[in-house]
């Protein structure tokens, strides 16, 4: 194989003020593929007929970097930025899901079984470019106990010049912490759009990711602390196409639905 390459990199900082930059940067980057996506053995899941299988074959994913940030920073803390960015990529991974026939398989055993691989889009190069809005700030100004408040967020949206598998095209997320003498409190959420699940007409249906944590130092070297996985209890759910009924009655439609509830830890913990 060829394991030369070259990888130039170059950035630009242009200052208006005291408060406000812009940054310009390229960068040409490699991505090589996990050890257990090249190589193990077949991973059979019999509840849910699915094969995860390595690709041997796969070559690096090569990337050319182009990104533009404009930032305007607050006293005492916080800032606003817009960035652009554009990447030119060749070779990318995506991870898919095949029927039997699709993956190569001949046999009867797993016939009905969906083989899942990892694989690269084929063909030259694809551009994915967007746009993200970020924010953060702290509330140190407000009257306590409320000064303690931190909150910061942002707003993703790509374009792929093709639809890339298990990638959302927008994604939005808010945090909010607290932090006032032993009690800290920290929210996450994450929402992620409709994003193809595979090749095949099938896509995971837009999804809320909500999670809850704190803690509070009851005494030296001793805190109690508790974290809630999924509060708004959401479930994932995969759509299929109605193109995909011969009938042509049926539209978009549940295929897959899993639900796992709420998650609730409680701990003490020693620290010395």
């Amino acid at each position: 194989g060829e394991y030369d390459y070259f990888f130039p990199c170059a950035s630009l900082k242009y200052s208006f003020d005291d408060s406000t930059d812009l940054q310009d940067g390229y960068s040409r980057t490699i991505r090589r593929p996990e050890v257990s996506v090249l190589s193990g053995v077949w991973r059979i899941n019999e509840e849910e007929q699915i094969i995860t299988a390595p690709n041997p074959g796969l070559e690096p994913e090569l990337s050319d970097n182009l990104s533009i940030r404009l930032v305007k920073y607050f006293e005492p803390v916080g800032m606003v930025a817009i960035n652009y960015y554009r990447n030119r990529v060749k070779g990318l991974f995506q991870t898919q899901d095949l029927t039997a026939q699709e993956f190569g398989y001949t046999g009867d055993a797993y016939a009905d079984y969906i083989f899942r691989t990892t694989t690269t889009v084929g063909g030259e190069a694809i551009d994915i470019k967007g746009f993200e809005l970020e924010f953060s700030h702290a509330m140190d100004y407000l009257p306590g106990p409320f000064d303690g408040l931190s909150v910061r967020g942002s707003l993703m949206i790509n374009d792929p010049e093709i639809p890339i598998v298990r990638s959302a095209d927008t994604i939005g997320s808010l945090s909010l912490s607290y932090k006032k003498g032993p009690a800290k409190l920290y929210f996450n959420s994450v929402w992620t759009d409709e994003k193809y699940r595979s090749t095949t007409p099938t896509w995971f249906d837009d999804y809320w990711d909500t999670n809850l944590s704190g803690s509070y130092q009851l005494r030296k070297g001793w805190e109690a602390f508790f974290s809630i996985r999924n509060l708004l209890n959401e479930g994932r759910n995969v759509i299929v196409s109605g193109s995909e009924d011969p009938s042509g009655t049926v539209g978009d439609h549940s295929a897959i639905y899993t639900h796992y509830g709420r998650n609730m830890t409680l701990r003490l913990r020693a620290r010395s």
